[in-house]
């Protein structure tokens, strides 16, 4: 039951995200991580089935072995929640009763790759198609610019949005390509590489969605291709071509294939990776780079770590990655570690803030005589250190004071004194000494 609710999750999220990209909603995206490894080569030729939607008006090629998933409104609601608890800029977004609407009843197909090879990734390689009623026609260089500024909100920086005006089966057409990073609330951010097709009928668009992750972009190339140059209106599809008379010379065959390219997303230079080596037996890890941060973990001598950013020119402390997609902070060197790579190439990273100063225990003393208490305290483990002050008549002082033991004396004009003493501990209670009027 765990690992059916895990993929369900999982689908969930991939369409939410892909449905969201093909919506004109803005959308901060998350900060991108590095490109990981990827998986063995596609080297399977797809078998293709064809989706014809004659309600709906498309048809489409996809790979036989991708699954087709029909998702009703509820489920859509399930997975609008995992997102926007992963996602909390989403959740204003996903909580509109309109929106959730618009999602459910806009969407008309929605398939993914659930092959070994694709599931080795966060979000499988998938495809969805809605259809939304915009009420009315644009010219396509106005549509253009429109989706331009409203994606480059969503897009990696590294990756900025590319758009053509492309001819689809004697249509004028969109196509649009960038990459988001998106994050699933159990691993790293995914960076998936998005390619879009808009179509626009009488008011009506479709938007066809193929999202692959970037690190397998060149394996799924020729698939992405292929379906993205499948997909039609049926009003664009030729008629019958109507019986000609026997004496007829048969009319030449027209082609009707797309005369489009496939935008070609570029995989940016990987930057230079740096590591440090443990040098000391246990070396901390701590959540920010200064010994007032808690500790998270701990690495073992002649351990090698991954660098992903550091504090300052010296590299007196590194951030480093951990497993599971979490990251801390260890000294730099040269005492507690050496560093293989050049400190310059590692980028400098925002410590988080620091961690709250411990609040000092409070003592509070109250006085209930008519007159003017005078108070001296004294540290046994400090001789050096005293603190005087006085309460005013039926008054209140509270001292705020490091953690220890102390020495109290209080003196009444006129009513006599008194000595003692009391321990303040770190995190204890408000300690209360009140000055009776019987205290003599």
């Amino acid at each position: 039951m765990f690992a059916t609710h895990f993929h369900y999750t999982r689908l969930f999220s991939s369409l939410l995200f892909c449905l969201l990209l093909g919506l004109p909603y803005t959308v901060q995206a998350a900060t991108p991580p590095s490109v990981g490894s990827r998986p063995a080569q596609f080297d399977f030729a797809p078998d293709w089935q064809t989706i014809t939607n004659e309600a709906e008006g498309f048809q489409v090629e996809i790979p036989a072995q991708w699954e087709i998933l029909e998702l009703s409104e509820s489920a859509i609601g399930l997975g609008m929640a995992i997102v926007g608890e992963n996602n909390p800029q989403l959740q204003a977004l996903l909580s509109n009763a309109t929106f959730r609407q618009l999602l459910a009843t806009g969407m008309k197909f929605y398939a993914l790759d659930l092959s070994d090879s694709a599931l080795r990734y966060a979000l499988p390689a998938n495809i969805n198609i809605i259809k939304v009623e915009i009420g009315g026609d644009l010219p396509i260089a106005t549509l253009q610019k429109l989706n331009e500024r409203q994606l480059a909100s969503l897009a990696e920086a590294d990756y900025p949005v590319r758009s053509e005006i492309v001819t689809s089966y004697g249509r004028e057409a969109l196509l649009f390509q960038y990459v988001v990073a998106y994050d699933l609330g159990f691993s790293e951010p995914q960076l998936i590489a998005v390619n879009q097709l808009l179509l626009v009928e009488e008011g009506v668009q479709y938007i066809l969605t193929v999202g692959v992750p970037l690190a397998a972009v060149d394996d799924y190339l020729d698939r992405v291709v292929h379906i993205i140059d499948s997909f039609q209106l049926l009003t664009d599809q030729p008629a019958p071509t109507p019986l000609a008379p026997p004496t007829a010379t048969p009319a030449p065959t027209v082609a009707t294939t797309p005369t489009r390219r496939l935008l070609r997303i570029p995989t940016p230079t990987p930057a230079p990776q740096a590591f440090a080596v443990v040098k000391v037996a246990k070396l901390n890890i701590r959540t920010g780079p200064n010994t007032n941060y808690g500790v998270i973990g701990s690495a073992n001598q002649n351990e090698r770590l991954l660098v992903i950013g550091r504090v300052d020119d010296r590299c007196s402390w590194l951030k480093v990655q951990l497993p599971v997609g979490k990251s801390g902070w260890i000294a730099g060197p040269p005492t507690y570690s050496s560093l293989e790579g050049n400190c310059n190439d590692i980028s400098v990273t925002p410590p988080p803030p620091p961690p709250p100063a411990a609040a000092k225990p409070c003592v509070r003393f109250d006085n209930h005589f008519n007159k003017v208490a005078d108070v001296t305290l004294t540290m046994p483990a400090n001789p050096t250190w005293n603190q005087k002050f006085n309460i005013a008549p039926h008054g209140r002082q509270l001292q705020c004071l490091a953690p220890g033991r102390y020495t109290v004396s209080i003196g009444v004009p006129g009513e006599g004194s008194v000595n003692g003493e009391f321990t303040l501990e770190r995190g204890g209670p408000l300690q209360v000494i009140p000055i009776y009027q019987e205290f003599n």
